[in-house]
């Protein structure tokens, strides 16, 4: 959806890749990279960035869907994701700043079926636990993620 969103937008371009090859970019060339609860590439990231430019991060918060966790029996999301994905870019690029975002859904069985199949956690289920879906109720869902805005410094090029 993001990215039928942003093809209106004539001035912006977005690419599906891998993460384990280079980016299709010139060293450099972009002002902004965003990885959004996807795995990133620090080094990739600060090659295609120009001195000054961003990488705007996107991480799971604490509490971060914890009621759907709560009804699955699985584990919840860690406190120390924000940490560990700045760490991850040490030496590539310096961090800027973050902020944690939250808001709460009361979300309609059929959603909260939806929100399920769209995340990991869907995969990860028994054949057991996936029939069982059809059978949770409403669920008043938190949504937290932490923003973390990371910056390419002319002493960060790789």
């Amino acid at each position: 959806e993001a990215i039928r969103l942003g093809a209106k937008d004539k001035g912006a371009c977005f690419v599906v890749a891998s993460i384990h090859q280079s980016l299709p970019f010139a060293a450099c060339s972009l002002d902004i990279v965003l990885n959004v609860f996807a795995p990133r590439n620090p080094a990739e990231f600060a090659r295609v960035l120009r001195p000054g430019g961003r990488a705007l991060v996107v991480v799971p918060a604490e509490g971060h869907l914890a009621a759907l966790h709560d009804a699955l029996g699985l584990p919840h999301i860690d406190g120390d994701k924000e940490r560990r994905a700045v760490e991850e870019f040490q030496g590539a690029m310096v961090p800027s700043h973050s902020e944690t975002i939250r808001c709460h859904r009361v979300l309609p069985p059929e959603d909260v079926l939806h929100l399920i199949q769209m995340t990991p956690t869907f995969w990860h289920l028994s054949d057991e636990a996936r029939a069982g879906l059809k059978t949770l109720p409403s669920l008043d869902i938190e949504f937290a993620f932490t923003l973390i805005v990371l910056r390419r410094t002319s002493e960060t090029v790789p």
